[in-house]
């Protein structure tokens, strides 16, 4: 009895070694195949002697052509509209070939008027522009108002594209009267 207490002893002794050390052994991985050397990528834009990149002046001054074509005809339709005997002053968005204009109205013009002069502000837009299509205009303040707004945006560089719908919108919904 004595001799299988220690023949069980050794056994579970060396159980214990061997899991010991085969369980402590690093595992064996395939050998990474060497990598080729890195070669530095090509030096794609032109450089200065100094080693300072050259600005791409290929454009000129196209870099923002239709903004700036859009900006410059709401300046002339803009100075059209106010030549218009009762407009105290006005403001003028284009978008593509639609152009939305709201014009402030003086104090002492009659309602009678104001469809007079909202057909009268379209026919001298159509005369200036004919390349634009549809043309709205709108003497309500709120709308006048707005449209200033959204200019100064635009003019700050928010695109007009951000603006749109709204700006559609303000001529869509009918205009109250009193």
């Amino acid at each position: 009895m004595r001799f299988n207490k220690y023949i069980f002893k050794a056994v579970v002794f060396f159980l214990i070694f061997s899991l010991l050390i085969v369980g402590c052994t690093p595992a064996r991985r395939p050998v990474p195949s060497p990598t080729p050397p890195t070669t530095p990528a090509p030096e794609t834009a032109p450089m200065k002697p100094d080693n300072t990149n050259v600005p791409n002046e290929d454009i000129g001054s196209a870099r923002n052509i239709g903004n700036d074509m859009n900006r410059a005809m709401e300046t002339r339709i803009l100075r059209e509209v106010e030549r218009i005997e009762g407009v105290r002053n006005a403001a003028v968005l284009v978008n593509n070939n639609t152009a939305y204009i709201g014009v402030d109205l003086g104090t002492n013009v009659p309602d009678t008027r104001v469809d007079a002069i909202r057909k009268e502000v379209v026919q001298r837009v159509t005369s200036l522009e004919p390349s634009l299509g549809p043309i709205y205009v709108s003497a309500n303040p709120d709308v006048v108002g707005r449209l200033r707004a959204y200019g100064r945006d635009i003019r700050a560089g928010r695109p007009i594209s951000g603006f749109i719908d709204q700006i559609e919108e303000l001529f869509r919904r009918p205009v109250p009267r009193t």
